[in-house]
């Protein structure tokens, strides 16, 4: 692997580095451990696409952002409603159960800069 990148400048090999980084189905997800309210143990993942839930390392559901209506938390619970799909009629709230509360906090507050940040359409948006 190193020979391929003997010929290219530092930039080059870093383009490429990262270029072959982002195909990789975990890159970019912040992870979470928690329980579902039936106590088995998930991983939530929070990147660009949305919150991501994974048992056993195989990834289960997938909450994409512009169907998610609201974030929230209460002690070490954290919720996320989400928009009715084609087939249903009202909005769905899911829960998740966390160690503590900092954790159901700290959960929050990255899904609700995710959420904020990658709905955005222009650069205009920011400020």
């Amino acid at each position: 692997l190193h020979k391929t990148y003997r010929s290219m400048t530092p930039v080059q090999a870093d383009l490429e580095f990262l270029e072959n980084a982002k195909k990789l189905s975990m890159y970019g997800v912040d992870l979470h451990q928690a329980k579902d309210l039936e106590g088995v143990d998930i991983t939530l993942g929070v990147c660009s696409s949305g919150l991501l839930v994974y048992k056993d390392k195989l990834r289960i559901n997938r909450f994409p952002w512009p169907k998610v209506l609201k974030i929230s938390y209460k002690r070490s619970s954290f919720f996320i409603k989400i928009r009715p799909g084609e087939q249903e009629q009202y909005e769905s709230t899911i829960g998740f159960k966390l160690p503590s509360y900092r954790a159901a906090k700290k959960l929050w507050k990255v899904c609700v800069e995710h959420h904020t940040f990658f709905r955005l359409t222009s650069t205009e948006e920011i400020g």
